[in-house]
């Protein structure tokens, strides 16, 4: 029990010695005139059972000695008290635990409900993240899959050429990926067509005819010897009496033509038709065209031949080559340009052969070189081609896989570091809703707990209303409104009427004040708290301002 009650600083009392009140005994009464601080007492009492957020600082000076919150349980009769269970809340809060500890686990269930609100509007909008993430995942995949799709469209034209996956859009999109994990060089677009018609387009046959390389080498050996005698100056034999004429009339060649017009049996000059062919014009004429110039034009005349006839050889075999292969005219054009450049030669030599004491030039062979080796290297890459056509039909597959993954490769990069993003928003989103999926969960279960710690209040209900009509006081009852959290709420009614509106304004003042204690009454002779109140020991206070 409360043995001493200090109050000081509050209301009318000081704030240097206040009031002291010892020696309190198991019942006390308190008298004075209006205004000497007799409710401030109850207020003080009433403040010690408040949670420190509610409790007021005006009573810090105060203090007690005796009372023990495990071991007492105080109950307040005075204004506050009827203000609280009548006047602010229609309803009537009941009788045992509602004013304490069912109104406290009203409170608690009301504050866990508003908590699962709040935490299912924080879970809603971390799912929110989530379904949003997916929604713009799967709009970015088919983005991807799409563009990665449409490089096929690049070769809509190889139309002898069947790229995997025609029917399976992602299956396309993962070997892109496969084919960007081995990067190798990446062909034009143009190289690619190339390729393509040259492995399928184009009539491909191994080209069997060959540049015959001997007559080519021999061509450039005559040459050389040619170019010797070509540049020789071939005279007669300037010590014949003749040779001064011939030289002077510049006459050679005319001469040595008229030669091979004489004819052994007469004298007759080829020219003039006169005769003027006597013997030792003819000894003259044949001792000054002597062996070693007859010599040197047969070894002219001799080679002349051998080079048109490797020339021949040469063109012929380039010929053969035209009939079976002849890209972009290659071989038209070499043997158009060989004929040219040997028909000169030829001509070239004749006119040496004529003119025997000019030198003379040949243009060699050698300045086509470049071309006949051209040629030489397309068969055999031609060849070559034919020979691996499998494996390089396989090699432009590859190839086109190539050029594609090439194009979806920046496309990739930028997904692919989205995902990562995606990645990270998730867990995060993923976590926090786990937390307030827990929370909620939490929560219900603590609702379930503390509609397990209510207290049955109609015992008391039904005592009140037996006074009531014992008293006389039949125009009015408490009656039960409705049940929440497994919390039975009251109400005072009228009988007979046909609303529930709240009647305790309407009540007299004594009307009031019997109900208000019955209710108290109810409280003092029951537990505020079944499970933790039973064995406390009650203080009870009552302010006369409502009881008088």
């Amino acid at each position: 029990m409360i043995s001493s009650i200090t109050i000081k600083d509050v209301a009318t009392y000081d704030n240097v010695n206040g009031v002291t009140l010892s020696d309190l005994k198991k019942v006390n009464f308190f008298f004075g005139f209006n205004g000497s601080g007799k409710s401030t007492i109850s207020k003080y009492l009433r403040n010690l059972t408040l949670n420190g957020q509610q409790q007021s600082q005006s009573f810090n000076s105060c203090s007690n000695i005796g009372y023990d919150d495990s071991l007492h349980e105080l109950l307040i009769f005075n204004e506050d008290f009827i203000d609280e269970n009548f006047r602010r809340n229609a309803d009537l809060k009941g009788v045992f635990s509602l004013n304490q500890a069912n109104s406290a686990i009203d409170q608690q269930i009301t504050n866990e409900e508003t908590a699962i609100l709040s935490h299912e509007t924080l879970k809603s909008r971390y799912q929110s993240k989530i379904d949003g993430i997916e929604i713009d995942k799967k709009a970015k995949t088919n983005a991807l899959i799409t563009h990665c799709w449409n490089q096929r469209t690049a070769f809509a034209t190889f139309s002898k050429i069947s790229l995997a996956h025609s029917g399976s859009k992602p299956n396309h999109l993962q070997e892109v990926r496969k084919v960007l994990q081995t990067p190798n060089q990446v062909l034009s677009l143009q190289q690619l067509t190339d390729q393509y018609q040259t492995l399928y387009e184009k009539d491909l046959k191994e080209v069997l005819q060959k540049i015959n390389v001997k007559a080519y080498l021999a061509i450039r050996r005559s040459e050389v010897q040619l170019q010797k005698l070509l540049q020789d100056v071939i005279v007669g034999n300037e010590d014949v009496e003749i040779s001064g004429l011939i030289k002077a009339l510049d006459s050679r060649s005319w001469v040595e033509l008229g030669i091979n017009f004489i004819q052994p049996d007469k004298n007759t000059c080829p020219f003039c038709q006169k005769e003027t062919i006597d013997a030792d014009l003819r000894e003259q004429l044949e001792k000054y065209f002597d062996k070693a110039y007859k010599h040197k034009l047969a070894e002219i005349t001799r080679y002349r031949e051998l080079y048109r006839q490797e020339t021949n050889s040469l063109v012929s075999s380039i010929s053969a080559v035209q009939n079976v292969f002849n890209p972009n005219n290659i071989a038209s054009n070499l043997i158009l340009s060989l004929n040219t450049v040997f028909d000169q030669n030829l001509e070239v030599i004749d006119d040496k052969i004529s003119h025997s004491n000019e030198k003379k030039s040949i243009t060699s062979v050698s300045s086509l070189k470049k071309c006949v080796s051209d040629i030489s290297a397309k068969i055999k890459a031609n060849n070559q081609l034919f020979k691996d056509l499998d494996a390089n039909r396989q090699t432009l597959l590859k190839d086109i896989w190539g050029f594609m993954a090439d194009q979806c490769k920046q496309e990739i990069q930028d997904y692919d570091l989205r995902l990562l993003q995606y990645s990270r928003i998730n867990t995060l989103a993923t976590i926090l809703r786990q937390k307030y999926s827990y929370k909620i969960a939490t929560a219900r279960q603590s609702i379930e707990d503390l509609r397990g710690q209510t207290v049955n209040t109609k015992d008391a209900v039904d005592n009140i209303n037996l006074i009531l009509k014992n008293a006389g006081f039949e125009g009015f009852e408490i009656d039960e409104k409705d049940k929440v959290n497994n919390i039975s709420r009251y109400y005072l009614k009228r009988l007979n009427a046909v609303t529930t509106n709240p009647v305790f304004e309407s009540l007299s003042e004594g009307e009031r004040n019997f109900i208000s204690f019955l209710y108290f009454f109810q409280l003092c002779i029951g537990s505020d708290d079944l499970q933790n109140n039973v064995s406390k020991k009650k203080i009870i206070v009552i302010d006369d301002p409502v009881s008088s």
